[in-house]
């Protein structure tokens, strides 16, 4: 019993060294720790969401991305046309500034030749699909690379096939030419056609490949529905949108034991996608992942992606901080959602259960996990008694 008290006041000590180290890194204090985020006002348990950061938006233009800068440090760009030569909009993950009650990232803007559509690749790089094709940046500057190549592109989609590194995006000159997947090869020398399967109709909002790249995703907001096509570019599901309100305008994986696709609507919600035994070629159980949200313009808002941290980034059309005050539409929000319980459920004590002879050295770990977004690892070296 007095070994069991001891351990337990050690974990308490270490818990408090944690979080109190946590406060010191983020220059935060504990009345402008993350509260629970409002951006939704419904999201499917097991989940937590937080304002990553705010930008002002134009009239009628849409928070497009996001993508990440090699440190971490996301980026977005203001959809509007011209849709080319935009500035990359950069949120800074070590400053951050309180409003209403909430911890909101400040940004920086970086001169950039950007386009709708942001996506990181392998070799480090970012790409971005603009109208006058595929461009590849810096990742960390913003500073155009190569390109434009491949010709126009028509959708804010652009994704990685992770067997290739080519690049895949909607191309076409407009009208009835939405037609044609084309992808381009790291280096912005070569252009082939993945897929022709879309009408000329077909309005692409985003694509993502799963994890294993046999499969590309592809939402589009006309007709409401989510795509799935194999590795020849024939589409083997056609999945339409149980809503009859909600137009997919973002659409990302989540990797793991259980496969399954979220879709970022445009009216403020959010759904899930789980399909049978990770069988992309089933139908899928389609199911509320988030609601109460905020939609906003397509092309452009509503874009998710998965960060190098396992979050969710995705884009509002307005901001509801912690303390329930919505701004207006010009300050449009980037969302973080994670798969996260509370403060108890994110530690971990190591050994748990382990009993040493007396005077044995021993050190204890406690692992403090995504706590203010840090994964803090304190250790004490304490001799068994």
């Amino acid at each position: 019993m007095q070994n069991r008290a001891k351990s337990r006041s050690l974990f308490l000590w270490l818990l408090t060294a944690c979080l109190a180290l946590s406060t010191a890194l983020t220059g935060t204090s504990a009345m402008a720790a993350p509260g629970p985020g409002q951006s939704f006002l419904f999201l499917q348990p097991g989940f937590t969401q937080a304002i990553y950061g705010v930008a002002v938006m134009a009239t009628g233009a849409g928070m497009a991305g996001p993508a990440f800068a090699p440190n971490g440090d996301p980026l977005v760009v203001e959809c509007v046309t011209p849709l080319h030569d935009r500035p990359l909009i950069r949120f800074l993950g070590a400053s951050t500034t309180i409003v209403n009650s909430t911890v909101i990232h400040d940004t920086m803007t970086l001169p950039s030749n950007g386009g709708c559509g942001l996506m990181n690749h392998p070799n480090g790089a970012l790409y971005t699909a603009t109208d006058r094709g595929v461009v590849k940046l810096d990742a960390n500057t913003g500073a155009p690379l190569l390109g434009p190549f491949g010709g126009p592109g028509l959708s804010t989609g652009i994704a990685v096939d992770p067997q290739t590194g080519n690049l895949v995006f909607q191309s076409g000159t407009g009208g009835f030419d939405f037609g044609t997947i084309s992808a381009v090869d790291p280096a912005l020398t070569t252009l082939s056609t993945f897929s022709k399967v879309f009408f000329g109709n077909s309005i692409i909002s985003a694509m993502a490949f799963d994890p294993t790249g046999n499969y590309l995703f592809v939402s589009t907001v006309s007709p409401r529905r989510v795509t799935i096509l194999n590795r020849s570019g024939v589409a083997v599901n056609a999945v339409p949108i149980s809503s009859t309100t909600a137009r997919p305008v973002g659409i990302a994986i989540h990797a793991g034991a259980i496969v399954f696709a979220v879709t970022n609507n445009d009216d403020g919600t959010m759904t899930r996608f789980d399909f049978p035994g990770n069988d992309f070629t089933q139908p899928p159980t389609q199911r509320v992942f988030a609601s109460g949200g905020f939609g906003g313009p397509f092309p452009g808002n509503g874009h998710v992606q998965v960060g190098p941290d396992g979050c969710l980034y995705l884009s509002q059309g307005q901001t509801r901080y912690d303390n329930g005050v919505v701004d207006d539409t010009h300050h449009h929000s980037l969302v973080q959602i994670c798969a996260r319980g509370g403060v108890a459920d994110n530690i971990t004590l190591t050994p748990a259960t382990q009993h040493a002879p007396a005077g044995t050295p021993q050190t204890v770990t406690a692992t403090v996990r995504d706590v203010l977004g840090c994964r803090l690892v304190c250790c004490l070296k304490r001799r068994q008694n």
